[in-house]
């Protein structure tokens, strides 16, 4: 991108980024998510290689933050919470214990 349209974008983000916060918090649910969505948006925007000029910037951006938002969301339902992983485990105990006792049923007959 262009240093003088990287620029402006920044310049946008950086004037409008309390704005972008509140609705995207608003819109996701969670401010945690909103931060963590505006700080990627702001690296993509620096790494961004886009050439020429941006026809609605601040929508340009907001979209941007939807979609790290969304795939932060997706990358975050693959993982397992601890309690599911407990589970997990106890279901794995009560099958080898199931399996053990029945094993040791047949070697007594």
């Amino acid at each position: 991108m262009p240093d003088r349209f990287k620029a402006a974008l920044r310049t946008l983000f950086l004037a409008r980024y309390a704005q972008f916060r509140k609705h995207l918090h608003m819109r996701l649910g969670s401010e945690d998510l909103a931060n963590d969505a505006l700080q990627e948006t702001f690296l993509r925007v620096e790494n961004s290689t886009v050439r020429s000029e941006v026809r609605y910037p601040s929508a340009y951006l907001f979209r941007i933050a939807l979609n790290v938002a969304e795939d932060q969301r997706k990358s975050n339902a693959r993982l397992l919470s601890v309690g599911e992983v407990e589970a997990l485990y106890d279901m794995a105990d009560a099958v080898s214990y199931t399996h053990l006792r029945a094993h040791e049923t047949r070697g007594n007959l």
